[in-house]
C-alpha cells in the first residue's frame, strides 16, 4: 500500500514539474528581460553610453540583477547615463541592492542620472545611494 502511495505522490510530482515547466526552463538575459518590460534604450554617444528607460514598466525589486546585469552582458553597451524608473514597483530594496555596488552600479564611473518619480521609494534608502555615489543627480 505504502509503495502504491508513493509511485502516486511521485508521478503527482513530475505531473506538477512538466505541466508548469520547471524542467529546463531557463531565466531570461539581461537583454532580454529589459526587452520584456518594453524597456527603451537610447545611445548617448558613440562610445556605448546609454540612457535606460524602465518607466511606466512591471519593474519591481526582483528585477534588479537584469538591470544591473544589463552592459556587461550586452558589449556595445558600456554604461547606463541615465536611469529612469519612474513609477515602477522599485522599493528601498532596490536602491539597497544599488547601495551595495558601492558605486559602481551598472558602470565603474556610476550614474549620471537616476529617476525615481513615483516609486515606493524613501528618503533614507535615496541619501544611502547618494552616499556611495555623491555625482549622481536623483530626481524624486
Amino acid at each position: 500500500m505504502r509503495r502504491r502511495q508513493r509511485a502516486k505522490l511521485r508521478f503527482s510530482m513530475i505531473a506538477v514539474m512538466l505541466i508548469t515547466g520547471l524542467t529546463g526552463c531557463p531565466a531570461p538575459t539581461p537583454g532580454e528581460r529589459i526587452s520584456q518590460l518594453n524597456g527603451k534604450v537610447t545611445v548617448c554617444n558613440q562610445s556605448g553610453v546609454i540612457d535606460l528607460d524602465l518607466s511606466n514598466t512591471q519593474l519591481s525589486d526582483g528585477d534588479f540583477s537584469y538591470v544591473n546585469g544589463f552592459c556587461s552582458n550586452t558589449p556595445k553597451y558600456r554604461s547606463i547615463h541615465t536611469l529612469n524608473l519612474s513609477n515602477t514597483a522599485v522599493t528601498d530594496k532596490f536602491l539597497d541592492n544599488m547601495t551595495l555596488q558601492g558605486g559602481t552600479f551598472v558602470s565603474k564611473s556610476g550614474l549620471e542620472a537616476l529617476i525615481l518619480t513615483g516609486t515606493n521609494t524613501t528618503e533614507a534608502a535615496i541619501k544611502k545611494y547618494q552616499a556611495v555615489d555623491p555625482d549622481c543627480r536623483i530626481v524624486r
